[in-house]
Parts: C-alpha cells; structure tokens; sequence
C-alpha cells in the first residue's frame, strides 16, 4: 500500500522549520518540549526478540501527544491488534544562532522526522492508522480538548 492511499487531512498548515524556528523564538528561552507518540510492536516483545518501539506521531503539546496515546490505545483494544502507544518528551531549542538544536541519541534524531511526526506524515503512522487502528478516516483534532475521542 502507498501512503497517498491512505486517507488523510490536515487539521492546519503543515509545519515548517521556519514556522517552527518562529514559534521557539516566541517562547521563553527559546525552548519547547514537545509530546513524540511511541508505539510499541506488543507482540515483538512477547513472541520475538524483545522491546520494540519507534516514534510515529508528535505535537507541540504534550497534552494532545497523551490524547493521541489514549486514543490509540483504545482502538487498539477494540481492534486486537498488539500494539501500544507511549509519549515520551522530547525538547527542542534554538540556540542564539537561530539554529535548532535537537537532543543527542534521541528518537526522533532529525528536524526531518521530527516535522513529519509533527506534521501526521510519518509512513509507519500512517500504516498504524490504516491497519492497527483500523481508521479510514482522518485522525481526530487531538489538540481540540472538547472533541469525544
């Protein structure tokens, strides 16, 4: 399957580094930690060679990466797939070159990723939308704390 197949919309314009850079400058210096949503391969765990985890989603709030972890979690329960979703924090700087600094030995490790995850885009999020969760849809507006998840 290709991931143009798989139905998607976006909740808001893309990020950008530069839109990123801009917002970091707005913060109290300059930093932000934002919510990355770790999925982990249950039955790798269980059946196979051990922990298996990688970053698939991520959010300027960590509020909305819980949210989004929950949610899964949940559709997961229903669909019996061996899947679990976690949110780790990740921070992100600018430094006083405007250049973003991301953490060492950290996943996700580059501003690439990072904006795909951020962006809903990450190929193997999609696939866990598509297969895991069993979603057709676009995901929910995780930001949008008034919406029944």
């Amino acid at each position: 399957m290709n991931k143009d197949e798989i139905k998607t919309e976006p909740l808001r314009e893309p990020i950008t580094e530069e839109s990123l850079k801009a917002f970091l400058k707005s913060l109290p210096g300059r930093v932000l930690t934002i919510g990355v949503v770790h999925v982990e391969d249950v039955y790798e765990r269980i059946f196979g060679d051990g922990y298996s985890s990688s970053p698939q989603r991520a959010f300027l709030s960590l509020m909305a990466a819980k949210r989004c972890a929950e949610w899964m979690n949940r559709r997961v329960a229903i669909t019996h797939v061996l899947a679990c979703a976690e949110v780790r924090e990740l921070e992100l700087r600018l430094n006083a070159s405007d250049a973003l600094c991301l953490p060492a030995n950290e996943e996700p490790g580059t501003l690439e990723e990072i904006l795909k995850l951020l962006n809903g885009r990450d190929f193997g999020w999609l696939m866990t939308l598509k297969h895991d969760v069993g979603c057709d849809v676009a995901e929910p507006d995780f930001e949008n704390t008034n919406e029944n998840l």
